[in-house]
């Protein structure tokens, strides 16, 4: 199955000294760190995708205690096959 690995960040302006442009930066290394801890267990790169979500897809609406909620990378096992992205349809 593929995989999808989704980040997410918090509605809060990303630091101006800090290595990511925009919120947008962050959820994406984030995605990526994922997947590089995915591939180091041996699953392969053609089973994942990335996407983000952002700072739009809220768990909580809290800017306090619970807001770190809203920073996360979410891990979904898809209905779809590797051999089904890569445009192998399977013989009969």
């Amino acid at each position: 199955n593929k995989i999808e690995i989704r980040g997410h960040t918090t509605h809060r302006p990303v630091p101006t000294d800090g290595p990511f442009a925009d919120s947008w930066q962050l959820c994406y290394a984030r995605s990526r760190a994922v997947m590089a801890y995915f591939e180091e267990q041996g699953i392969e790169a053609s089973r994942m995708r990335l996407s983000q979500g952002g700072p739009y897809e809220s768990v909580t609406t809290s800017e306090d205690e619970f807001r770190f909620q809203n920073a996360r990378v979410e891990i979904f096992l898809l209905d779809e096959y590797v051999r089904d992205a890569n445009g192998v349809t399977a013989s009969k």
